[in-house]
């Protein structure tokens, strides 16, 4: 069975316990469906308590404003390369 090979050597073990004692088979499937809302969760509240925990120290409106000049030089580069102003 494709569940019960998985990545952790313990999976194998407590899948067949769990359906040996509890009658319950922990499939791939069930597996799916229970690390969906776990997994949903942490991926909407891990880069907002992140974000609570340590602030950003890069000023973004300094960093937009040197691509946005980067961005111009290459341009005119560019079109000087090319013969077209």
């Amino acid at each position: 069975m494709l569940a019960r090979n998985s990545g952790m050597a313990a999976n194998p073990i407590v899948s067949q316990k769990a359906l040996d004692i509890l009658g319950v088979d922990y499939g791939f499937g069930r597996w799916l469906l229970s690390a969906l809302v776990p997994s949903l969760v942490a991926a909407a509240v891990l880069p907002w308590s992140m974000r609570a925990v340590s602030r950003p120290s890069v000023d973004v409106g300094a960093v937009r404003a040197v691509i946005a000049t980067e961005l111009r030089t290459y341009a005119l580069r560019a079109a000087m390369a090319s013969g077209t102003e």
